[in-house]
């Protein structure tokens, strides 16, 4: 029996989804984790300081966009692009690879990909 590994199904620019059935699901993928900021070392994020006090005083207040998922009938967990990108870039720093547990309508993923994060997510 030769299984050659099927194509992967792209369902976005840089996404792939891999199927349980399919010959790829147990090889190992190369995902990038490395910093490509200019940053220093001892930095824990990417950000300026003057935007990471503002971040940490007061209320958040977020904004949905057009491409957010408003719909609870497509996923009954969903929040704003815009609440992932404040904790991606509080966190993080550009390159770095982002993992998401429990992906649901995948906001982190695309808040990661307008960061310039890797990232990665597993779902049911």
């Amino acid at each position: 029996m030769d299984r050659k590994p099927k194509a992967i199904k792209k369902t976005a620019s840089r996404s792939s989804v891999i199927r349980e059935a399919q010959a790829l699901y147990r090889t190992k993928l190369s995902i990038g984790n490395t910093r490509t900021c200019q940053c220093k070392p001892t930095h824990i994020n990417c950000l300026e300081a003057k935007e990471w006090l503002k971040s940490q005083i007061g209320v958040w207040q977020f904004f949905y966009e057009a491409r957010d998922i408003l719909d609870k009938d497509v996923h009954p967990a969903t929040f704003p692009i815009s609440l992932a990108k404040k904790v991606i870039s509080l966190f993080t720093h550009e390159g770095e690879l982002i993992v998401d547990p429990f992906v649901g309508s995948g906001t982190t993923l695309l808040a990661a990909q307008d960061l310039n994060r890797n990232a990665v997510g597993f779902s049911l």
